[in-house]
């Protein structure tokens, strides 16, 4: 039995100094350690963060350039007047440009009514325009070896230092043509551009395709020569082009 009046207490543990401080937080051993992994994760990951964000540039440079030929297609039957498209320079070889006189790599612009259509940007025509996608981003092609088989248009694969264009001048010729233009009824025809329009090209002739690249990943935007387009990529695992 207990006395009357006793308390049963029991004494507690005393934990040491050192060993509250051990539990409080990390030591510099451990932050240092932490550093080193986080350090280490940033060195792998880092190129394919850089390679992962080119792709989008690129992706989203091929969406805008598939943009503006919709555009352009979607204005000639809107406003029943020819919508002409440069890709980088006009017939002159006159490098396009941004309203802040940047280069601009697309223009698109309302030629007016067919009668007096000139296949030039004038004074006082309506326009619209790409902006550059940066120093990453060219025409033409890296890893492709082949076009788009939807592609007609008549001018080889263009290589990286070229307009990335295969729309060739009219009639039938392989001669490439770094600009198209679109009828009232939304038909592509291809224009020789030497004199004005030059050689205009027939209905059914005026496709083509437009190509990409930023040194890793291909793109390519196709006209079919109805006017429909739709974008590819190239698949370096089956070396062929998919959408």
């Amino acid at each position: 039995m207990h006395k009357q009046g006793a308390t049963n207490t029991r004494s507690e543990p005393q934990r040491s100094p050192r060993g509250r401080r051990r539990t409080a937080g990390m030591s510099m051993v451990e932050i240092v350690v932490v550093i080193g992994i986080i350090g280490a994760l940033i060195a792998v990951t880092m190129p394919s963060m850089d390679r992962w964000f080119t792709d989008q540039a690129l992706k989203s440079a091929a969406r805008s350039v598939s943009d503006i030929l919709l555009l352009a297609r979607s204005e000639a039957v809107r406003t029943g007047n020819p919508h002409v498209v440069f890709f980088g320079v006009d017939p002159d070889g006159t490098a396009m440009s941004t309203a802040n006189g940047d280069f601009a790599p697309m223009v698109a612009f309302n030629d007016g009514a067919a009668a007096t259509a000139n296949c030039r940007l004038d004074v006082g025509e309506t326009s619209e325009y790409i902006d550059p996608a940066g120093d990453d981003i060219s025409w033409g092609v890296t890893n492709a070896s082949a076009k788009v088989p939807t592609d007609t248009g008549g001018a080889a694969l263009p290589p990286d230092d070229s307009s990335g264009s295969t729309f060739s001048e009219p009639p039938n010729t392989t001669n490439r043509v770094d600009w198209i233009m679109f009828r009232a009824d939304g038909i592509p025809i291809a224009f020789k551009g030497d004199t004005d329009c030059g050689t205009v090209g027939v209905a059914g002739k005026g496709g083509g395709g437009i190509y990409i690249t930023n040194g890793q990943r291909d793109y390519a935007i196709v006209i079919s020569p109805l006017g429909s387009v739709r974008v590819h990529v190239w698949q370096t695992d089956s070396n062929s082009w998919s959408t």
